[in-house]
């Protein structure tokens, strides 16, 4: 596992039990541990404020997804590296990783304006 890996793994469902296998995209990775934001292919039915922390994936067949999706940057989690099976199915390139970082960046500025809306 590196970091901009695209990967499925187990995700346990935030304050209840159970969680489903889901594709994620890898943002650090330490001796123990690894970061990630989670990928979601549900973004239509999203509201105006959750869809600003989607970062599109354009060429999301060549990264290994099944359909349209995007990077959830208001979900960034951390596991135990040895507490997952982690199934890589892609690398985001550099074009893409840098857009992300600058969709990270102007992150902010775009929830600023939706508010004053």
């Amino acid at each position: 596992m590196n970091i901009r890996d695209i990967g499925v793994v187990y995700v346990r469902f935030a304050g209840k039990e159970g969680g489903k296998r889901r594709p994620i995209f890898v943002t650090s990775v330490k001796e123990e541990t690894f970061t990630f934001f989670p990928i979601t292919s549900q973004y239509e039915k999203k509201s105006d404020r959750i869809k600003t922390q989607y970062f599109p994936i354009v060429d999301w067949q060549l990264y290994g997804l099944v359909k349209p999706s995007w990077i959830d940057i208001g979900s960034q989690i951390e596991y135990d590296l040895e507490q997952v099976e982690f199934m890589p199915i892609g690398t985001l390139g550099n074009e893409a990783t840098n857009a992300l970082e600058e969709f990270i960046y102007s992150y902010p500025s775009r929830l600023a304006a939706l508010e004053k809306e």
